[in-house]
């Protein structure tokens, strides 16, 4: 997608969002981890960087279930995990440049 092709409601490349807010199929990378509220503990973000939801490593939404319901079908690196809806907006991405 070119940059006249891009809504104007589409964040830049740059600008950090939450994974639960990436369109499906957009390639992005993992800025970060951090709870969405106060009800996401230390040891859920452990567990997400356990399994590869690490700074720098590519990801993409291959499919979210009907209604905004969990799972959330997503692909990181090599692997697919299906992630519940509080897990993916604890992982901060940012879009690849086009």
């Amino acid at each position: 997608m070119s940059r006249s092709d891009r809504k104007a409601t589409d964040p830049p490349e740059s600008v950090s969002i939450r994974l639960i807010d990436l369109p499906k199929g957009i390639p992005a990378r993992v800025v970060g981890l951090e709870p969405p509220n106060e009800h996401v503990d230390a040891g859920e973000l452990r567990r997400l960087a356990a399994i590869g939801f690490l700074p720098g490593e590519s990801v993409r939404v291959i499919a979210y279930s009907p209604l905004g319901r969990s799972p959330v079908a997503v692909s990181i690196g090599n692997s697919m995990f299906g992630l519940r809806r509080v897990e993916a907006e604890c992982i901060r991405v940012c879009r690849e440049p086009a």
